[in-house]
């Protein structure tokens, strides 16, 4: 099955940004790029990704952990409910760009499928721009992270834009203990995926890089 087409990006949670950064570019031979900080006490670093379908360009790798200068009380709010007990690379969730978020929030409340609130947030770069866009938000993820959460930029330029795609995205594969329930959820919200049974929730991606082919999985580095 090709990679979803609505696919935005893939977050990759780790329990220290800078020993993150470092563990993926050794892996790699690729360098995240400083992406940003989050009033949720986490912050970031972003990797372009290359589909090998021929689909939608605009995707990319978000490496995701806490912000070292954030307080306790923000990291709280939301950011320890995404990066849990990583102790590494792991493959938390993944998030989609629908062509209408208002129509798709409204259909998956008439289907019970929950998405929590649609929020507006927002993340400060290392450059000091304020990038902005809207979020499903929900604590804990839905489906322990094998549901997409939904996204819209608006007219904030998409992060993959400002990012060399230097990393193939050669397979996504999303992971859940109930993959029927995943999978009548994914068709509500208008997108599909490669659904396998698994433990652990989350999702599994292989990518190729320069230094060959890697697995990031939800638990870890395969």
């Amino acid at each position: 099955m090709p990679i979803p087409s609505t696919l935005d990006h893939i977050m990759v949670v780790v329990p220290d940004l800078a020993a993150g950064v470092e563990a993926f570019r050794e892996l790699t031979g690729v360098t995240p790029v400083p992406g940003g900080r989050h009033p949720i006490g986490t912050a970031n670093a972003l990797v372009g990704l290359r589909r090998t379908d021929g689909g939608d360009e605009r995707v990319y790798l978000e490496l995701l952990g806490p912000d070292p200068d954030a307080s306790a009380a923000a990291f709280d709010s939301g950011g320890r409910f995404l990066v849990g007990d990583a102790s590494g690379l792991v493959g938390r969730t993944w998030l989609i760009h629908p062509a209408d978020l208002d129509a798709t929030v409204a259909a998956a409340e008439a289907a019970a499928v929950d998405l929590g609130d649609v929020r507006p947030l927002s993340r400060e770069t290392p450059s000091g721009e304020t990038l902005s866009w809207r979020l499903s938000v929900a604590y804990p993820l839905p489906s322990g992270g094998a549901q997409p959460a939904l996204i819209d930029w608006g007219t904030t330029p998409h992060p993959s834009t400002r990012l060399a795609a230097e990393v193939v995205l050669e397979s996504l594969d999303v992971l859940s203990p109930e993959p029927d329930r995943v999978r009548a959820g994914l068709a509500v919200l208008g997108t599909d995926a490669v659904v396998v049974e698994g433990e652990t929730p989350g999702v599994r991606i292989v990518l190729g890089t320069p230094r060959g082919r890697v697995v990031i999985g939800p638990a870890g580095v395969e």
